[in-house]
């Protein structure tokens, strides 16, 4: 179930993460407040609503649909800076979509690098980023998963962490050293315009 693959996946989300922030001499951009007043609280609430109803994932799609949008939004200059302008002027309304989605379907953090990419210019500020929210949406989840009573697969997650460390020290780290933030930047909007459409065609299936 929902509660079993998340419980199964946040352990290694978190030991990356967390490698990634505690990474010695890079840019540490300062926090967005809507991160903890917004966007946390309704992750704990939506994702507390997924558990104790069976929330059937309708909001895949349209999330999917957003993401295509997005990345070929990225791939043009003009739009480039109209979406990250929207993205900045409407920031409370940003953080409580991407919580409600990230509860409800633990696929926000493709809303979340749609934010990162479009806010911060590089590539260290938006890893970092994506590695912060990433944590304390983990650390969220599996609180409200131990609260209730679903925590039972975090052991197996637990586990399977350290093989998740052992392939980012191997190749994601010297990867992301190798490229500069143009490239970085462009990766990140294939990664967007990728992932919507996995999505799409997941809710299409």
């Amino acid at each position: 179930g929902f509660s079993e693959t998340l419980g199964t996946l946040l352990p290694s989300s978190m030991v990356i993460s967390a490698m990634q922030i505690a990474t010695p001499g890079i840019d540490r951009p300062k926090m967005p407040r809507e991160l903890y007043f917004l966007c946390l609280p309704i992750i704990a609430a939506s994702l507390w609503f997924s558990i104790a109803t069976g929330f059937v994932e309708y909001t895949i799609m349209l999330v999917g649909g957003i993401l295509l949008f997005s990345g070929i939004a990225r791939s043009v200059s003009v739009f480039q800076v109209k979406l990250a302008g929207f993205i900045k002027s409407n920031s409370a309304l940003y953080h409580l979509a991407m919580g409600a989605v990230h509860g409800l379907t633990n696929v926000g953090g493709a809303l979340l690098a749609v934010f990162a990419a479009s806010v911060y210019p590089t590539k260290e500020e938006m890893r970092y980023t994506i590695a912060y929210y990433y944590f304390a949406f983990g650390v969220l989840q599996c609180a409200t998963l131990l609260l209730t009573f679903s925590g039972n697969a975090l052991v197996k997650g637990v586990l399977l962490s350290a093989i998740a460390a052992i392939i980012y020290i191997a190749v994601g780290s010297p990867l992301f050293r190798k490229l500069r933030d143009l490239e970085y930047n462009r990766a990140m909007s294939v990664f967007i315009f990728a992932y919507g459409a996995i999505l799409l065609g997941k809710g299409l299936v």
